[in-house]
């Protein structure tokens, strides 16, 4: 795993640097993976979990296994002619027609600003197709589960009601699992809850922050952004 090579690159207390630098909202199967491949580091900091699942996240897009089942014919696919598929997508991607489409597919369009959105979607059309494929893959076979009773440090798990990506189920078994863990649930929030609903998420975020690592948190009154 890249985080991993990076930490291990870092020397004396680039590791507790890294760690604190990752106090975000991150992805979960990147913030266990960093628990397991480092727990004499996972102390340092707390865990802050976003709109994501702990396992098998292809097993619920959109309630059901068909991306899972559906994702192999994909990558064939796309290994046929993958420059000619990556000429493509970043072409089309990062468009506000992409946007529209997250629109009506997933994100919700009366609280997203396009002015946040259009650089995710810019970044995501530079990523490789078929490495995107194999990571894709990867996370869908990547499971936490067995890691979530032994956490020990102080964890926030942030999901949106109307996540399509990964359900809200999948975030509150996740946080029940999860010795003391708290979970702010955003009723009307998407698969990007972070900059649907900035304030809500930032100050649960600085709260977290406030109550274990640096109490000068508590004075973030702007959102975070990624």
């Amino acid at each position: 795993m890249r985080v991993l090579h990076v930490v291990k690159g870092l020397g004396p207390g680039g590791a507790e640097r890294l760690l604190v630098s990752l106090a975000g909202v991150r992805a979960p199967e990147v913030a266990f993976e960093v628990a397991y491949l480092l727990p004499q580091k996972a102390h340092l900091v707390p865990e802050l979990a976003a709109v994501g699942a702990p396992s098998h996240l292809l097993r619920t897009f959109k309630g059901s296994a068909a991306l899972e089942r559906l994702l192999p014919d994909v990558r064939r696919w796309m290994a046929r002619a993958p420059r000619a598929v990556n000429r493509v997508l970043r072409a089309v991607v990062p468009t506000r027609l992409s946007f529209e489409i997250a629109k009506r597919v997933e994100i919700n369009g009366e609280l997203v600003d396009p002015a946040d959105f259009m650089p995710y979607l810019e970044g995501l059309s530079r990523i490789d197709a078929t490495f995107f494929g194999a990571m894709l893959a990867a996370a869908g076979q990547h499971s936490a589960d067995d890691l979530l009773p032994s956490v020990e440090v102080p964890t926030l798990v942030i999901a949106g009601a109307r996540d399509g990506f990964t359900p809200p189920d999948r975030s509150i078994a996740m946080a029940n699992a999860i010795p003391g863990s708290t979970l702010l649930l955003i009723e009307d929030g998407s698969h990007t809850t972070p900059i649907e609903r900035p304030v809500e998420v930032n100050q649960a975020i600085a709260g977290l922050l406030d109550r274990t690592v640096d109490p000068s948190f508590a004075s973030l009154s702007s959102p975070l952004r990624a």
